[in-house]
């Protein structure tokens, strides 16, 4: 799944760049619920975390159609660090799915 995710997150432009000092929880919930008139039962909200050498994070967000294999929307996050809960969401790997 995440390698079909990556390959989705490569084909589409993203809706927005944004950065954070720390990036917590409620803004990633925020901007889902933005979305909520999109979400159905073939779409499935996601994050990928990613950790660069300087230390920060850069967090891919978006929804991704099962339907269709593809990303339809989607935006890239930079911070500093993450809250606690997006820590232990991301803890087991890089890709989080919020059911």
């Amino acid at each position: 799944m995440l390698e079909i995710i990556l390959l989705g997150l490569a084909a589409i432009a993203f809706d927005a760049i944004v950065a954070f000092v720390m990036l917590v929880m409620a803004e990633i919930l925020d901007w889902f619920l933005k979305l909520e008139q999109e979400l159905d039962e073939k779409t499935l909200p996601f994050t990928v975390r990613g950790q660069l050498e300087s230390g920060q994070y850069t967090v891919y967000q978006g929804l991704f159609d099962t339907t269709k294999d593809e990303v339809r929307k989607a935006r890239k996050i930079s911070a500093r660090s993450l809250d606690a809960r997006l820590r232990e969401l991301h803890s087991r790997g890089d890709l989080a799915i919020y059911e």
